[in-house]
């Protein structure tokens, strides 16, 4: 279902290749350890931005956060 999806909304994806990524293990794993690394970080959803480690619950004044808190 995942390859189909992308087919369908991704111009000129090449199918095969992204199959043969979905399928390799190592794939798998780094997912695996990137889905680790998020939970350990109380990542739920995307985006999510931290900034010198800490989470920024409100990205639409970024600029500012960053300028008040660690410029």
């Amino acid at each position: 279902g995942l390859t189909e999806l992308a087919e369908q909304n991704t111009e000129g994806l090449n199918t095969t290749e992204l199959q043969a990524c979905i399928d390799n293990r190592e794939t798998s794993e780094a997912v695996d350890s990137d889905n680790e690394i998020a939970r350990e970080n109380g990542v739920s959803a995307t985006p999510t931005v931290f900034v010198n480690g800490d989470r920024v619950g409100n990205t639409n004044n970024l600029v500012s956060i960053i300028e008040d808190n660690y410029l």
